[in-house]
């Protein structure tokens, strides 16, 4: 699944549309806020200058890249684009910058800053299989002063594409070389959470970091990465309607450990699901972030954290009756305060070998 397995426009600016290309307005967010796209695959669009450009326009300021060493990162676009190896997407970056200049020139925003763009090299657990072949590669890439992260790394039990025990070793392997060049770690984690303790557990978490990446189950899930130091990036499911547990697990997490992300191309927040999800949607998703440590008052946050009656009906939940003590929660930062707070988690945790 890639670009072309959603919803595109082919206009060239900075607007919002939703699957059925209605324009949709941005969110409010407090004014001069900065925002980070903790994970996101540059490498897939068909045009990464534009999308620089588009997460320019909404203040976007920085943007990881994933990459992946054992195979070109599909575009899914009916083969007419190029497909980016890791290496392509390490050197495309200068000329995608170039790129998205003359979009921002054009559009009248040549005064927008553009983000800065950091890279994530690992092998993913589809890919474990491959790890081997790729391993040369994986390491001299981490070894660039721009990789701020090695990951994508984990367990996916959900496709199996590679076996269990090789996404096994190949996720502890990949702990091990983490730690020993004290680089953070991105996990990807599908149906197979408790596994994964059982390894971070036994070959221990990197010192410089790890990223729970794109967070969309509930507490109880969340709480033992919680007890391992983790940081906890959010991206469009939390915004999703169905994801009440979700944004409720979110209150669980302190707030100098809560990122922000998109996964894009994939997962598109609302109101935007179905369409190609680009870093300027980590707008949509922030918002909803600050609405769940109440900063859009108590009505929201009820409707956020409220389960579905279908839930409540079959026993799964229970109807919402207390509501969480906001102002603990927001630790006496006001709104624009909490957003700078979430915005620098990232530059403390993947923009260190820049400092």
């Amino acid at each position: 699944m890639g670009y072309a397995d959603f919803k595109h426009f082919d206009e060239r600016d900075a607007l919002f549309r939703n699957s059925k290309g209605k324009l949709r307005p941005a969110p409010e967010l407090p004014r001069g806020t900065l925002v980070a796209d903790t994970h996101c695959h540059l490498g897939m669009f068909p045009d990464p200058g534009l999308v620089l450009a588009q997460a320019a326009a909404y203040g976007v300021d920085f943007i990881c890249c994933m990459t992946d060493p054992t195979k070109p990162e599909l575009d899914g676009d009916d083969g007419d684009v190029t497909r980016r190896s890791a290496r392509q997407t390490y050197d495309g970056l200068d000329g995608w910058f170039d790129d998205a200049a003359m979009e921002l020139e054009r559009w009248g925003m040549a005064q927008a800053i553009m983000p800065r763009v950091r890279f994530a090299c690992g092998v993913h657990p589809h890919n474990a299989k491959y790890f081997e072949q790729a391993r040369d590669e994986l390491v001299e890439l981490i070894e660039r002063p721009e990789t701020c992260c090695l990951g994508e790394i984990g367990l996916d039990y959900h496709y199996d594409f590679s076996p269990r025990e090789a996404q096994r070793e190949v996720f502890a392997t990949q702990l091990s070389m983490a730690q020993a060049r004290n680089i953070p770690v991105s996990l990807h984690l599908r149906e197979a959470h408790d596994e994964a303790l059982g390894i971070l557990r036994e070959v221990g978490v990197p010192d410089a970091g790890c990223i729970l990446h794109c967070f969309n189950l509930d507490a109880a899930t969340l709480a033992p990465f919680l007890e391992l130091g983790c940081y906890i990036a959010f991206g469009g499911p939390l915004t999703f309607k169905k994801s009440w547990d979700t944004r409720l697990a979110a209150l669980d997490v302190p707030v100098d450990r809560l990122l922000t992300e998109t996964d894009g191309p994939y997962m598109a927040p609302e109101p935007l699901r179905g369409t190609v999800c680009a870093p300027s949607q980590t707008v949509f998703t922030l918002r909803t972030l600050l609405d769940c440590f109440g900063y859009a008052g108590e009505q929201r946050v009820i409707e956020l954290i409220s389960p579905r009656q279908s839930d409540i009906e079959n026993g799964s939940a229970m109807p919402v009756t207390d509501i969480p003590d906001y102002p603990a929660l927001q630790r006496g930062l006001d709104e624009g305060q909490f957003a700078e707070r979430v915005f620098q988690n990232t530059l403390d945790l993947l923009d260190a070998r820049r400092a």
